[in-house]
């Protein structure tokens, strides 16, 4: 019930009780749990290793013995697949948990990197930050592209080959050419790169980096953003995540933007060459 009033469901249920005398009659009870809607198909859990051991325990249950429990009744025979969302930190800890060894030894680790694609990147970025969603304020070209840019190159590992920057390796992942590389080769960067894009700037960070240049008294004068400031308001002192490592941190503070604007560009265009001066 909701602010003293009563719906229909809340209802139906009383007028079951009354019908059938207790609530524990299975023909006045609702069966529409979680486990119960999804049973022979999937069930989804956000940020599962952040819920109440109680209900850890339940899923132990679940996914252990394929049963749950309901309130006053005994237990149901469950056939589902549970899927639960975490982060790394979380679940190093449930690993290192030795109450948890049962649920640990169930669970399946599938790891969901970020995105290393630029284009795929921008698309994010460009759904909330388009000229039918931010109404007064113009977002200057390759604003977008800059900041998705410096989010994939925090991801990427520095490439084992002398000859390929890092710059360069972004621009295959891409699907951009250069001279010398072939779709196999890109495949072959992947494979030695196992952990990419399991670290880094996520797309929220950029996200918000964004959002706050936009919302930048000195933005609103201009009416405009640029990548000058999106670029200003990333580098400034605490703003960068733990996840970005310090030796990003070193580079970027230290690159000038039009030179990433120049990059940028020539992306854009589908160039094979990244100047020298961009190497890092």
């Amino acid at each position: 019930m909701t602010g003293g009033m009563m719906n229909s469901q809340h209802l139906e249920y009383f007028c079951k009780i009354a019908e059938f005398g207790s609530e524990s009659d299975p023909r006045a009870f609702n069966f529409d749990g979680e486990f119960n809607v999804a049973n022979r198909g999937m069930i989804e859990f956000i940020e599962v290793l952040k819920l109440d051991v109680a209900f850890l325990y339940d899923l132990l249950g679940a996914s252990q013995e394929h049963k749950i429990k309901p309130k006053k009744f005994p237990q149901t025979d469950i056939d589902e697949v549970i899927i639960g969302h975490t982060n790394e930190p979380e679940f190093r800890k449930l690993q290192n948990n030795e109450f948890m060894e049962a649920l640990r030894d169930r669970t399946v680790k599938i790891d969901i990197p970020y995105i290393t694609k630029l284009k795929e990147e921008i698309k994010i970025y460009e759904k909330d930050f388009n000229a039918n969603k931010i109404k007064g304020k113009h977002i200057a070209p390759h604003t977008v592209e800059v900041a998705a840019m410096w989010a994939i190159l925090t991801r990427l590992e520095q490439p084992k080959k002398a000859n390929l920057s890092l710059l360069q390796k972004l621009k295959l992942y891409d699907g951009k050419t250069l001279s010398g590389y072939t779709e196999d080769n890109v495949k072959e960067l992947r494979k030695e790169a196992i952990r990419e894009g399991l670290e880094g700037i996520s797309p929220r960070y950029v996200q918000d980096k964004i959002s706050n240049a936009l919302v930048n008294d000195k933005a609103g004068e201009v009416g405009c953003v640029n990548p000058f400031m999106v670029m200003r308001v990333r580098s400034r002192p605490m703003a960068l995540p733990s996840s970005a490592s310090r030796a990003w941190v070193t580079t970027w503070s230290g690159m000038r933007t039009p030179m990433v604007l120049r990059l940028a560009c020539r992306i854009r265009r589908g160039s094979s060459l990244v100047p020298s001066r961009m190497n890092v």
